[in-house]
């Protein structure tokens, strides 16, 4: 018969803690990937039985996800981040379910249901209501809001992106290209990442006043989710000189390019146009649209690991943290070379 291996051992051939390998072996968090698989190896090439370690069925903590039911329908923005933070948890031996409510406001239902929750922590999408984070803040539970709609107090962990820096690079990008003259397309006060873009945009502008720069706005009212304005569009596209449209996200730029094209001009040729987020729509049009990638898997992902974190060691290492976003070339910007090419 074969000498039982313990884990004390593994700890010793793979030179790391004994806690360590606990949690490698029964999938619990606090190991990394790479880690998990290094352990494990070295637990095979010992000969361990991992069918004593099957039999243990370890309880799963719950993670409650919140989404509102409009969000929930965004599939093309949402989609990769909830996979990627729906993986992380679950191969950390934390299991993600989600609570849907509704877009403005809870029922009294899901006040009931919210409140007889037992999560052991919570992920709430964009929708960071006041019902909601009043609650959240009574259940002293380790909690993330990722993408935030509204201002998030410093008692909850938040994941934002750089939505103020990326849009003033954008509009830096059309400046160096020669296109001074702005169109701010889009909703300026819907969310504070709408707020941000905007913010970016503006500054950018002012600061290269003297090169020419201006910036005309039309904002729109997104608190029902609209995403086009094509009469207002085509009237300021009529009567003033325009040089690029930047949206504050790819709908509205998808909705910008259907009235270009309307009126009888040509992207880029005529007008430039840049959206924010990268979505699938971004790529779907003729000309794919020059646009802001945002790391949505990376969000996903940072959130998780902000949960599992905050789980193990009951404390938070930030309560902000800020991705950074880079800029997709595409077809929707004239820039300076093609113009020289064509003259």
């Amino acid at each position: 018969m074969n000498k039982r291996v313990t884990m004390e051992q593994i700890a010793e051939a793979a030179n790391v803690s004994k806690g360590l390998v606990s949690r490698a072996l029964t999938d619990r968090y606090g190991v990394s990937n790479e880690m998990r698989s290094f352990i494990k190896m070295k637990a095979t090439e010992l000969g361990y039985d991992f069918n004593k370690i099957k039999t243990k069925q370890v309880r799963k903590k719950k993670c409650c996800l919140l989404i509102s039911s409009r969000v929930l329908t965004r599939e093309s923005y949402w989609q990769p981040i909830i996979r990627r933070m729906e993986e992380e948890l679950s191969f950390m031996g934390v299991e993600p379910h989600y609570f849907v409510h509704g877009e403005k406001q809870f029922s009294e239902d899901e006040q009931k249901k919210f409140r007889e929750d037992d999560s052991c922590a919570y992920v709430v999408m964009s929708k960071n209501l006041p019902f909601l984070m009043q609650e959240l803040e009574k259940k002293k539970k380790p909690t993330v809001v990722i993408d935030p709609q509204f201002h998030v107090s410093t008692k909850f962990m938040q994941i934002k992106t750089s939505n103020y820096e990326s849009s003033y690079e954008a509009a830096k990008y059309l400046i160096d290209n020669g296109l001074t003259h702005i169109l701010y397309f889009g909703a300026t006060t819907f969310s504070e990442s709408f707020s941000e873009r905007y913010a970016g945009v503006v500054q950018c502008v002012k600061d290269f006043a003297e090169e020419g720069a201006k910036l005309t706005e039309l904002d729109i009212d997104n608190s029902d989710y609209a995403f086009a304005a094509p009469e207002r569009l085509a009237q300021i596209l009529k009567t003033e000189k325009i040089d690029a449209v930047m949206c504050c996200n790819d709908l509205f730029a998808v909705s910008a390019l259907k009235t270009i094209k309307d009126l009888g001009l040509r992207v880029p040729d005529d007008i430039s146009i840049i959206g924010f987020d990268n979505t699938v729509e971004s790529y779907l049009v003729s000309p794919e649209l020059t646009t802001i990638e945002v790391p949505r898997e990376k969000m996903g992902e940072d959130a998780a690991n902000l949960i599992i974190k905050t789980i193990e060691t009951g404390k938070a290492d930030y309560t902000s943290l800020v991705l950074n976003c880079k800029l997709v070339r595409r077809e929707s910007v004239r820039e300076k070379g093609e113009k020289d090419e064509e003259s």
